[in-house]
């Protein structure tokens, strides 16, 4: 079992959701967070908040970083548009491998 059907299987498994039968179609399953999977979704919301503003507040200018976070992100490989230059290997970005039994 791969993707999100083992996800909601270990999800049922450890308490956070159930499964019902859709009462409009008895071949269908829903998952319904559980009181427990409610309580673990506002645990992690509130420990983000706490998080966030105790990061926020060791800034000198927390306004002017939300502010650029908000700005949609350009990537650092991304060229103008037009342009046909190829990413910079050198940067980091190991290049791909070579398939087993090929040549390096």
């Amino acid at each position: 079992m791969n993707g999100a059907p083992k996800v909601a299987a270990d999800m049922e498994r450890i308490g956070c959701v159930a499964r019902r039968t859709d009462p409009g179609d008895q071949r269908a399953r829903m998952i319904e967070l559980t009181l427990y999977g409610r309580a673990a979704v506002e645990a992690g919301r509130a420990a983000r908040e706490a998080v966030s503003a105790r990061t926020l507040g060791l800034l000198d200018a927390p306004e002017e970083f939300l502010a650029s976070a908000r700005r949609p992100a350009r990537c650092a490989n991304s060229s103008p548009a037009g342009s046909a230059r190829s990413p910079d290997r050198s940067a980091g970005v190991p290049a791909k491998p070579a398939a087993v039994g090929q040549a390096q």
